[in-house]
């Protein structure tokens, strides 16, 4: 039996409640600490970010039985990260600068690197590229998507939207 915890949001969406009792399946992971739980709201499994709590306490006398068909290792199969999406095969190019940074680490289960000219080209397939996006663009004009076409459009038009940005604050 594992304990309830009982917890205050800062600022719920329009449809959520401001406090919830989740059950913890997982504990907090990578990237902003987001354990997952059972959301008896959403009657469904859910994942958390601690930092949207305003209060946490665990429900001294309430208990629940793990899931029996929870498993974290499918969680986030195939994701870069915790969220998951269609599985899509890109191909990734990263400057000579990035390349040995890029190289000296294992981002996903599926990926190939190779040498090419100027840098390094990572393929692998992933399951989902919302969190793919922000770690390409982080590596500024050191990296360019080369596949799929859609993946690289929708990263190009993020690029732009932030160079609107940069454009009317020096214009101001």
């Amino acid at each position: 039996m594992r304990r309830v915890l009982a917890t205050g949001g800062s600022l719920p969406l329009p449809d959520e409640p401001e406090q919830t009792s989740p059950r913890p399946c997982q504990a907090p992971a990578a990237q902003g600490a987001l354990p997952v739980a059972n959301s008896l709201h959403h009657e469904a499994r859910r994942t958390f970010a601690l930092d949207g709590f305003r209060a946490v306490e665990w429900l001294k006398h309430e208990r629940f039985d793990y899931p029996v068909d929870y498993s974290p290792s499918e969680i986030a199969e195939g994701a870069f990260g915790l969220i998951r999406g269609d599985i899509v095969h890109v191909r990734i190019f990263f400057d000579e600068r990035v390349a040995r940074f890029v190289r000296r680490r294992k981002w996903h289960p599926t990926q190939h690197i190779r040498n090419v000219a100027g840098g390094i080209e990572l393929r692998m397939d992933v399951a989902g590229t919302v969190e793919l996006t922000n770690w390409v663009l982080g590596f500024g004009d050191k990296a360019t998507v080369l596949e799929p076409p859609e993946f690289r459009d929708q990263l190009s038009e993020e690029l732009r939207g932030a160079l609107a940005c940069y454009e009317r604050q020096k214009n101001k």
